[in-house]
């Protein structure tokens, strides 16, 4: 069997963590298979304190407040199968946002003439109806190099 490992970047901060909660309740027996938040650091190796921070950094909120949410004790097996199913969790449905891909104009003038570019809000032409307001943003050369 495949040991689960964190993926890249995938994180619970900012999202509820009340479903590794119910996870956490519903499991009385501790997984055959821990997952890892490294490929070669099985969770068996991380201390009481090493769980919590790790916990903590993975998830945004104290593992105690997870822990009373479950009915456990805070004890080092229970503290250490919240982070497994918090790795879980993480993996299912952490996924980092997208990223608007950065488009390199080269030869399209300096940084500064770029940054300009795309400071200016759009105007829209006489006499139509369309709202402009200071979320639209053109750039001049991106819409060159489409051409």
């Amino acid at each position: 069997m495949a040991v689960p490992v964190l993926k890249a970047r995938h994180s619970l901060v900012g999202k509820n963590p009340f479903p590794v909660a119910n996870l956490l309740r519903g499991a009385d027996t501790q997984p055959v298979v821990l997952a890892r938040l490294k490929k070669e650091h099985p969770l068996e190796r991380y201390t009481h304190d090493q769980c919590r921070q790790e916990f903590e950094g993975l998830v945004g909120c104290p593992v105690a407040d997870v822990l009373s949410a479950a009915t456990k004790e805070d004890t080092h097996a229970n503290v250490r199968m919240a982070l497994h199913f918090a790795i879980m969790e993480a993996n299912t449905r952490g996924q980092p946002k997208a990223q608007v891909p950065v488009i390199d104009l080269v030869g399209q003038g300096s940084n500064k003439e770029k940054t300009a570019d795309l400071e200016r809000v759009a105007t829209p032409p006489p006499g139509s109806s369309r709202k402009t307001g200071e979320d639209q943003v053109v750039s001049s050369n991106f819409f060159s190099v489409l051409i």
